[in-house]
């Protein structure tokens, strides 16, 4: 299978909407334009175009459609176990400002589907039920071709900017065989006008294209995973969570985005440590090194270092104020809460939360909040990836 697959999808996404008579960009950076987006990373590809959404200026464009590469460096738990979820990815995204003309960005968005080889009775709609105006124009379209609809509680499919009197409701396309979206389309209203504001990972359509059940099947995620796998012996879940993390890393490090204590680079430093949470009971943590550009890699071994001792300095530390408790339970809530309240005691290192879970299960006590919360929540709440809660929750 050709490894430059989502590269050849984003060449043909953009050659299909010139010929539909929009400007095209491509634009590779995951550092936003505007420093007032109030994201250290392009989450989206619509932080461009923050200002217009927010009605704060008018687009000096009508049409256009752009390559975004993304960045999300929060509520990664799902990454490794999900099929459908990465750190960081391309979206192809096509924007209409000072239109409602809804049916027809549709109708273009089915056609591209389409031209990629996706049949239409492998599609299905998430409608909003409440929206009668989406509705409307959704079904006005989707008529002439045989596409399941779905129709959903309208607040499960708002979209809105917080602070913002924009708004609006979108619609999501998405492959049965699959089971999951592939493209959102949002008609939104501001006080200049309505947009409409669609997006969709490269590669999620890609492994629709090729039948693949993961997104981590697409060569160049396969590749990296099976190296992982390799040098550390791994599971396949913790495999594909370095892989992502690594790619992850690798693109900000092409951004000269390196590890540090402040902004972008500490949640660079924080996919770092994710990675070592994962590898550093199978081998030399400096082997990570090995996946990245020659010019960053002595940086990146000096930052693996000096992680590693503090890591083993302060699980020390924690090993041993686990073992002065009068009890067999360790509270995680109880134990954050006296971090935040300013006790910071030498006995109460601060660690990453999955560090702390890890260690008090191998000392042997008992964790009531992986009992008592369900995997998502302990995702959210606590940043727990699920291969480790559900290890935990089948012991």
């Amino acid at each position: 299978m050709d490894n430059n697959l989502v590269g050849d999808l984003n060449r043909r996404f953009l050659n299909f909407y010139k010929s539909k008579g929009y400007e095209t960009e491509v634009s590779n950076s995951i550092i936003p334009e505007d420093k007032s987006s109030g994201v250290l990373f392009t989450i989206c590809g619509g932080i461009k175009y923050d200002k217009v959404f927010r009605g704060l200026k008018k687009a000096d464009i009508n049409k256009v459609a752009r390559i975004q590469r993304c960045l999300r460096t929060d509520n990664n738990y799902r990454i490794g176990v999900s099929n459908r979820h990465l750190s960081s990815f391309d979206m192809v995204e096509s924007f209409n400002f000072g239109t409602s003309d809804f049916p027809g960005f549709l109708r273009n968005a089915l056609d591209y589907l389409k031209s990629e080889g996706v049949n239409p009775y492998n599609l299905f709609i998430n409608m909003p039920s409440g929206n009668q105006t989406i509705s409307k124009m959704t079904r006005q379209v989707v008529k002439e071709t045989p596409i399941n609809i779905n129709e959903l509680p309208e607040k499960e499919l708002m979209w809105a900017i917080t602070n913002s009197e924009s708004f609006g409701s979108r619609i999501e396309i998405g492959s049965q065989s699959a089971g999951y979206e592939l493209w959102n389309v949002s008609l939104v209203k501001t006080k200049n006008g309505y947009c409409i504001d669609s997006g969709m990972a490269s590669e999620r359509l890609v492994a629709v294209q090729n039948g693949l059940e993961s997104l981590f099947e697409i060569p160049e995620l396969s590749i990296l995973t099976g190296d992982v796998m390799e040098h550390f012996d791994l599971e396949i879940e913790d495999a594909r969570y370095v892989a992502d993390q690594v790619r992850s890393i690798g693109r900000a490090l092409e951004e000269k985005v390196y590890p540090s204590a402040k902004g972008k680079g500490n949640k660079v430093r924080m996919m770092l440590k994710n990675v070592l949470v994962r590898v550093r009971d199978f081998g030399d943590p400096e082997k990570i090194c090995n996946y990245f550009p020659e010019n960053s890699r002595n940086a990146l071994a000096s930052e693996i270092c000096k992680t590693e001792l503090r890591y083993h300095k302060l699980e020390n530390l924690f090993r041993l104020y686990l073992r002065k408790m009068n009890t067999s339970i360790f509270e995680l809530d109880e134990h954050l809460n006296s971090i935040k309240l300013g006790r910071k005691h030498h006995d109460r290192p601060k660690l990453l939360n999955e560090e702390y879970i890890r260690i008090a299960c191998i000392e042997g006590f008992d964790v009531p909040v992986i009992d008592e919360l369900d995997e998502n929540t302990l995702g959210k709440r606590y940043g727990l990836p699920l291969t480790l809660v559900r290890r935990l929750k089948s012991a």
